[in-house]
């Protein structure tokens, strides 16, 4: 008898410690998300003026050449607008999106879709500043190839709890978050490329 209240009164606990342990990460997580959305909502109210194409272009923002709607494996990205000053900056700021995506509406219009954040990967040679060639201070990189010699320093960040994808070349070597926070992604709100949109054939 004695075995067996001992055994009940294990498992009790057992069960106790693990449904305590659940709430803990329940709750951990629901604080995650809340922030989170928060953060998303502070975006869009950041950004919402950005509908209007005018504003973003008032605000610095020029279009990416090549200038067409883009489209990846995932589905359209739309057609990109930079603001070069805050790319060129180290500082990323999620009410400040170095890039805003629009996509085509078939009428000559177009329509904010996502933003995207980017910060460009900066290196420094390793080599003995004697050496041929030798680039001193910190510098980008435009070559899709990267020498062994050179260290990256900077360019990695965090937003909105995620880590930037990176480092891709672009022209240049970058890290790149993408929000999809003005059109639903199914495959995700930080995924690049929504199968939902499509670029208008030409």
């Amino acid at each position: 008898m004695d075995s067996t209240k001992n055994r009940l009164m294990a498992i009790a606990s057992t069960l106790f410690v693990g449904a305590l342990v659940m709430g803990m990460h329940t709750s951990v997580f629901a604080q995650g998300d809340s922030d989170l959305n928060r953060q998303l909502a502070q975006a869009r109210a950041a950004t919402a003026k950005y509908h209007d194409v005018l504003a973003a272009l008032e605000d610095g923002f020029v279009v990416l050449p090549p200038g067409i709607c883009e489209e990846n494996s995932n589905g359209a990205l739309g057609i990109h607008y930079i603001n070069v000053p805050r790319f060129l900056s180290p500082d990323v700021n999620e009410l400040e999106p170095e890039f805003l995506n629009y996509m085509p509406t078939g009428d000559g219009n177009i329509r904010l879709v996502s933003l995207a954040y980017g910060n460009r990967v900066l290196f420094r040679d390793t080599r003995p500043p004697d050496t041929p060639g030798y680039r001193p201070g910190l510098f980008p990189w435009q070559q899709a190839a990267i020498p062994p010699y050179l260290e990256e320093v900077s360019g990695a960040f965090s937003l909105f709890g995620q880590p930037a994808e990176g480092p891709t070349f672009e022209g240049r070597w970058v890290y790149l978050i993408t929000v999809n926070i003005w059109a639903p992604n199914p495959l995700g709100m930080f995924v690049e490329g929504n199968p939902r949109l499509t670029c208008p054939t030409l």
